[in-house]
């Protein structure tokens, strides 16, 4: 490459279940790195630190940057259904709104997600104003959807922890 840069983005490294695939961004990052390329990554995921993100790879610190992105306040949250119910068309009730920013615990994916869900559960229903019912439905069916994808091991020890904490409850 001549007379320019080039940008690539890794969205979501945290979710690479492949050990061999991390390892090969290392080397590549070590190798553009070792060769002053005018080619930089940018590596998004959640992680707790850049050791969490990049699994502990020494030899590649001196050429990476960690910049922690904080946690998205609600104001940001209800602006951002505000936007996109304006370019959607659709509206939605301030309870819904209200109900979509506690449920997403400040997780810009699932405001997009249950907004989505419970804009098209209002629209299959002929209407464009989404209600409270319409997001707790998407709740529900979120959360369905969350349990069919994990493995059913996983969702029977979630499923007794809950009834543990219903019971200790119940004392």
């Amino acid at each position: 490459l001549v007379g320019t840069r080039v940008l690539v983005v890794l969205d979501e490294f945290d979710r690479a279940e492949s050990p061999e695939f991390r390892r090969d961004v290392a080397e590549l990052i070590k190798t553009l790195s070792d060769v002053s390329a005018r080619l930089q990554l940018i590596i998004a995921g959640v992680a707790s630190d850049l050791s969490d993100l990049m699994e502990h790879i020494p030899s590649i610190r001196r050429s990476v940057a960690a910049v922690r992105v904080p946690a998205m306040a609600d104001v940001e949250f209800t602006a951002l259904i505000e936007n996109g119910a304006r370019r959607s068309g659709v509206k939605f009730d301030p309870k819904a709104v209200d109900l979509v920013v506690s449920a997403a615990r400040g997780s810009p994916y699932l405001t997009n997600l249950l907004c989505h869900v419970g804009g098209m559960i209002a629209l299959d229903d002929g209407r464009t104003q989404i209600e409270l019912e319409d997001i707790a439905r998407a709740l529900e069916d979120v959360i369905e959807d969350f349990r069919r994808r994990l493995p059913q091991q996983l969702v029977q020890h979630l499923d007794q922890a809950a009834i543990g904490v219903d019971k200790a409850g119940a004392t």
